[in-house]
């Protein structure tokens, strides 16, 4: 099962302007008692609009935090790893089978002066 952000409401905040409800295209809230409150949450696209709108922080999306320096690390590290392994399988360095070579592309430096 996946879960699905919603925004946060929070009703104790909520002076009625409805302005929330003005700019969802999407239809998740509602006027009750004279304030807003979620009429279908399900329908929200977590676009932001309402929480913009609402002068009294009634509404509150979170949203994830992704560390691009972890995915760039990640990605360095992938990387090495298949280099690593391609070098590998190219078999023969300058030092006789089975050692890496450190030339540009892979090519064997074997009797290079």
């Amino acid at each position: 099962m996946t879960s699905v952000a919603l925004p946060v409401f929070h009703p104790e905040r909520c002076r009625g302007c409805a302005l929330c409800i003005d700019v969802c295209a999407q239809g998740v809230f509602a006027v009750a008692a004279g304030k807003a409150q979620f009429h279908a949450p399900q329908r929200c696209i977590y676009c932001g609009e309402c929480e913009l709108a609402c002068p009294e922080g009634a509404v509150e999306l979170y949203y994830e935090v992704v560390s691009r320096q972890a995915s760039v690390e990640e990605d360095s590290n992938d990387r090495g790893n298949q280099n690593q392994e391609h070098a590998h399988r190219r078999g023969s360095g300058p030092g006789g089978p089975g050692e890496l070579c450190a030339g540009a592309g892979g090519e064997s430096h074997a009797g290079a002066e």
